[in-house]
């Protein structure tokens, strides 16, 4: 209330009626409710990052100091005071922290931004209702050096994820060599007490099976490389050896199948190998270029190429932490002038029949379970996969490879 004799009354009116003396008293009206108002301000933190900061305070003039507010501030109090001690309170507490600790120390932050805040406000006669930070942003600078923290904690992670899986896989190599070995010791006590009189019938057995597939094929004949098939490339052999070594000197097969060359001792080192590992089966692929006797002899066929097949176990795709076993295909061509005549996929369709059909263990295998890792860059060799009715399940851009996986049966 303004009086003419005495000035502003130091005791404000209530809401309610009053009396007033009509010239000589004046009524002031003065809205205490609580107002929202939002303060931004740009600051540095502790470690001389850019931080935008935005609060916002509820506020309303204390009711038994109107008088004293309207005599010092007027009736825009709130715009003469909030702004000012709003900045004054953010940048001094926000000095105190690093980047860092704004984001995972909000809370302190925000309580002791709040605490100072309420203590300025109450030297202008002002009560805030409540104090909070609504929006925080840092400097381009800052926010490209997290991501990058964050990737490169993640490229951190991955690389250790990869070095355990390599220890576990090296564990279960030592543990599956051991079994092998044990296995072998006792398949050779058993030999050497019963004789190989059952090696002799299961030779025979899996003869009679491959030359049934094998009668039906025209264009390619094969020629076992392996314990777990008829034949292997023994000393009779040695002319196979001797071509395959001259193949992997060309340098575009070396690139197309992934390989470096080899002396010749060490390619008779892969042969012994393949000889005597059961989680390996190759064919020799030869072409027949005529339709008489001479020329069905498989001393008289030209070497081709040869089709492989790996067992491997491979997570499943309903449950990763359980394995099945799947079989990787590949398959070489490496005569020139017998390429594009349908050899490789005739091998293939061969070699997947019998993988699928054979009743001996492992096999026969599931359709699904057969896959091939093939350069980005080889679009032939794609081509025909997909023919024979694989389709793309993932790539590697770190080894340029693609992987594909079988869907459905094949015709074989």
């Amino acid at each position: 209330m303004f009086d003419r004799f005495t000035g502003v009354k130091a005791t404000p009116q209530r809401e309610g009626t009053h009396f007033l003396v009509p010239w000589l008293q004046r009524a002031i009206l003065m809205d205490v409710r609580i107002k929202p108002r939002n303060i931004s301000t740009t600051t540095g933190s502790k470690d001389l990052q850019m931080v935008t900061l935005t609060l916002r305070v509820l506020s309303r003039p204390d009711i038994e100091h109107l008088p004293r507010i309207y005599q010092t501030l007027g009736l825009d109090y709130d715009e003469r005071v909030l702004p000012s001690i709003g900045n004054e309170v953010l940048k001094a507490i926000v000095a105190q922290f690093d980047a860092a600790e704004l984001i995972t120390q909000r809370e302190v932050v925000s309580a002791r931004i709040r605490e100072d805040l309420l203590k300025r406000a109450r030297e202008f006669n002002l009560v805030l209702e409540d104090v909070s930070i609504t929006h925080m942003t840092f400097g381009q600078e800052f926010t490209k050096a997290v991501e990058q923290k964050q990737i490169a904690q993640q490229d951190a992670e991955r690389a250790k994820f990869v070095v355990e899986k390599a220890e576990q896989e090296r564990q279960a190599s030592v543990i599956r060599a051991e079994g092998e070995a044990e296995a072998a010791a006792l398949i050779t006590r058993a030999l050497d007490k019963a004789g190989d009189g059952l090696l002799t019938v299961r030779r025979i057995e899996a003869s009679q099976d491959i030359a049934r597939t094998l009668s039906n094929a025209r264009n390619v004949t094969y020629l076992p490389h392996g314990n777990n098939v008829l034949l292997g490339l023994n000393q009779q052999h040695a002319q196979h050896v001797e071509t395959y070594h001259e193949w992997m000197k060309d340098e575009s097969l070396q690139e197309l199948t992934a390989s470096e060359p080899l002396s010749l001792e060490a390619e008779y080192g892969m042969q012994a190998s393949w000889l005597e590992d059961e989680d390996k089966l190759t064919f020799i692929v030869l072409a027949r270029e005529g339709d008489d006797a001479k020329s069905l002899a498989l001393t008289n066929s030209p070497m081709a190429g040869d089709v492989n097949m790996f067992l491997t176990l491979r997570p499943t795709e309903d449950d990763p932490d359980k394995d099945e076993l799947a079989a990787e295909a590949e398959v070489m061509i490496a005569e020139s002038r017998f390429r594009r005549a349908g050899l490789a996929t005739e091998a293939l369709q061969l070699l997947f029949y019998y993988v699928t059909h054979e009743n001996t263990p492992p096999f026969p295998l599931a359709h699904d379970a057969l896959f091939v890792r093939i350069g980005m860059q080889n679009h032939p060799s794609i081509a025909l996969f997909e023919k024979l009715g694989f389709v793309r399940y993932r790539e590697n851009p770190v080894f340029e490879e693609v992987e594909l996986r079988a869907r459905h049966r094949y015709p074989c």
